[in-house]
């Protein structure tokens, strides 16, 4: 029962109490102390955000959970860390203070006086006592508050809540609530609310009062150019759109350099468009300048107006020209433009700021010095110029039959920069080569591709010529001679370190026969394998019996293959020529040519060895190959067709080192066997590499 009873009595008092929200607070004094130098002191000075000092504002009061506000001026900073002060930093110029208080209400306070730069004022207060209601904690109900604008801030008994959403939504105790709505740019709202359901929850749709208006120029067309600022802050060209500005009363100032300064007091209304129609007063006059510089450029009052001469309407008054050029000495005259009047003025031209440059050579040696596009100056082994204008310049100097020479240079005013220089003895060489587009190196130095013409000091120079397919020129060379033309032919590369090949041909006269062989050259180191086949007979020779009872006959024999290998190394004597000397190993097979065999009379199975024949060998053993080893050396030649094939010449000796029983007899009986392993022979024949 006690507890409804507060309740009643809470919402019995507070519609009294809104009805005397203004008496809560009171400003009884507001003062400068132009003793307190605290807004002027490191530490506790705060900058507006033109750079000025604020003006300090110590609010002396013992209550807490004020808020500020300054309106379109702003307030720059507030600090409650004070014993019963508030200290509030606002920019010079502030026209009023509005202070609210959850509890306590709000005022505006309008400032009696100019609110100056980095001075402290005290403003002291008087408010009520802050009462603290009493709500039922055993009952709670549920509040949504659908508010706009979206973002505001929510004051609710004291706690505050910032939405993004435009809702809030919370759970409350039975009672009266008394909450604040605040939104950047929108009129405060106070109320209050009763939760007494659990039921269903409290819904308010809560919509803040716009707190700014619109400014429109009716005239834009005629202002276009025109700034406009408003309570001096730059808002930019007036054009056709709408202004948006804070509710209340402002100054506007409209500023052209053509025209006097217009200024006027507005006041805007909420959510209302405010037309105005300023008219400008013309303050201008028609300058016209020249300047006998062409390139000069030409300043009025610090910005650039044009370039060798200008003509336009200026404000009238007075002004600064200058005629300005890089690296020269700049010029001012001081004019007056008239309203509605003409004026020409000549401008004195600017003058130029020199250095001066002295160049001189070894030996005396005269040359020409040129710097930058002049004109060369005639020869001199000594040359000075004191007219040069400071900055960066380029110096070329060159003289017929030594190397011209470049370089650049920094000079500051009166600087006298002096350099002597050692003169290079030099010839120009025209560089041919068979076939063209030759890369060429001269002191190991790439300097392009024939035919060039190079500029080469006196004296020898190591030159390389190179062709991906052309054997390379190297050597040391003299040039003397001034024009003269080195020229080379660089033999056409058939033959590469490394190849493949295979070779096919025939050979004579010791052991006639086709051959053919397979190898390769691995950094001209030559492996080789080869075959021949024998064409080559013996004469016939004959097989005498050992007994009157045995059987004879005559037979040829023939060599029937001859193989081996063989290495060597391959040395190229110009383009197309390659000689490879050769050093080897082959074995030579010899048999019975069935053939060749006649005059056999059989009465017997054993032969025996005559003057005239062989004796000692079944006939299964005369139909087996014998075989002689011989050691081979020969030099092949070849001559390249085409790239990838050549003709082969290669003379060869062939030396027996190791024979069997047969052909050791076969050779004692027959000159032409005896050759075959041991003899010299001529091979010709196709190579074909890659």
């Amino acid at each position: 029962m006690r507890r409804l009873t507060i309740l009643f009595l809470t919402l019995l008092m507070v519609p009294l109490s809104l009805l005397a929200q203004s008496d809560k607070i009171h400003v009884e004094s507001f003062n400068i102390d132009p003793t307190d130098l605290t807004a002027n002191l490191d530490g506790t000075t705060v900058y507006d955000q033109n750079g000025n000092k604020c003006a300090l504002i110590k609010v002396r009061t013992t209550e807490k959970g004020f808020k500020f506000d300054a309106g379109s001026i702003g307030v720059k900073a507030v600090d409650d860390n004070h014993t019963a002060e508030i200290w509030v930093y606002l920019p010079y110029g502030a026209k009023h203070l509005t202070i609210s208080h959850p509890q306590l209400g709000t005022i505006t306070y309008d400032f009696s006086t100019s609110i100056k730069k980095a001075k402290t004022y005290i403003m002291k207060l008087t408010t009520d006592r802050v009462v603290t209601n009493v709500f039922d904690d055993t009952h709670h109900g549920r509040l949504i508050l659908s508010i706009e604008p979206r973002n505001a801030e929510v004051n609710f008994n004291g706690s505050i809540e910032h939405i993004s959403n435009g809702r809030f939504e919370k759970t409350l105790s039975f009672g009266t609530h008394r909450y604040i709505i605040t939104a950047d740019r929108y009129h405060q709202l106070e109320d209050t609310v009763v939760i007494n359901s659990e039921e269903e929850p409290k819904v308010k749709d809560v919509k803040l009062k716009q707190a700014w208006g619109w400014l429109r120029f009716s005239n834009y067309f005629f202002l276009r150019g025109a700034k406009l600022y408003i309570d001096n802050e730059a808002r930019g060209n007036i054009t056709d759109r709408l202004f948006d500005v804070n509710s209340g009363r402002h100054e506007i100032k409209i500023a052209d350099p053509l025209y006097e300064t217009y200024e006027q007091e507005v006041v805007v209304k909420d959510s209302q468009v405010t037309y105005l129609s300023p008219e400008l007063v013309a303050n201008y006059g028609l300058l016209t300048l020249t300047v006998p510089d062409k390139n000069a450029s030409i300043y009025i009052d610090g910005d650039l107006v044009g370039i060798g001469s200008y003509t336009d309407s200026v404000g009238s008054g007075q002004h600064v020209v200058e005629c300005r050029r890089d690296k020269y000495r700049t010029t001012t005259k001081n004019i007056r433009v008239v309203t509605g009047q003409s004026a020409n003025y000549e401008l004195e031209a600017p003058t130029p700021i020199y250095a001066s440059v002295n160049i001189k050579t070894e030996g005396y040696i005269p040359v020409r010095v040129r710097i930058d596009n002049g004109r060369f100056s005639d020869e001199t082994s000594d040359f000075y110029d004191d007219k040069v204008i400071i900055g960066r310049h380029t110096v070329y100097v060159t003289q017929k039959g030594y190397r011209s020479q470049q370089f650049d240079i920094d000079l500051s005013e009166g600087e006298n920069f002096e350099r002597t220089l050692s003169m290079v003895s030099v010839v120009t060489v025209n560089f041919r080569s068979h076939p063209e587009n030759v890369s060429l190196y001269v002191d190991n130095s790439y300097v392009g591709t024939t035919p060039l013409t190079q500029e080469l000091q006196t004296g020898k120079h190591h030159i390389l010529m190179t062709s991906p397919k052309h054997d390379s020129y190297e050597g040391n060379n003299d040039f003397k001679s001034d024009g003269m033309t080195f020229s080379k032919r660089l033999l056409r590369i058939y033959y590469n370190k490394n190849e493949f090949y295979v070779e096919g041909g025939a050979q004579a006269p010791s052991l006639t026969a086709w051959y053919g062989a397979v190898g390769f050259y691995a950094s001209n180191v030559n492996i080789e394998g080869f075959y021949a086949g024998g064409f080559t007979k013996s004469d016939a020779l004959s097989f005498n019996p050992s007994s009157s009872n045995d059987s004879y006959f005559t037979a040829k024999m023939k060599a029937k293959a001859f193989f081996g290998g063989q290495v060597g190394y391959g040395i190229k004597l110009g383009g197309r020529l390659r000689i490879t000397p050769q050093v080897g190993c082959g074995v030579l097979q010899v048999a019975v040519d069935k053939n060749s065999i006649e005059n056999i009379r059989t009465s017997g199975s054993r032969y025996y060895y005559s003057d005239e024949g062989i004796s000692g060998y079944s006939d299964s053993d005369l139909e087996e190959a014998t075989y002689a080893i011989s050691v081979i050396g020969d030099v092949k030649f070849q001559f390249a067709l085409v790239n990838g094939l050549s003709i082969v010449v290669t003379p060869s000796y062939s030396f027996n080192v190791n024979k069997n029983k047969l052909y050791e007899k076969l050779s004692d009986v027959s000159d032409d066997i005896k050759g075959w392993s041991d003899g010299f022979n001529i091979s010709a024949g196709l190579n074909l590499y890659f």
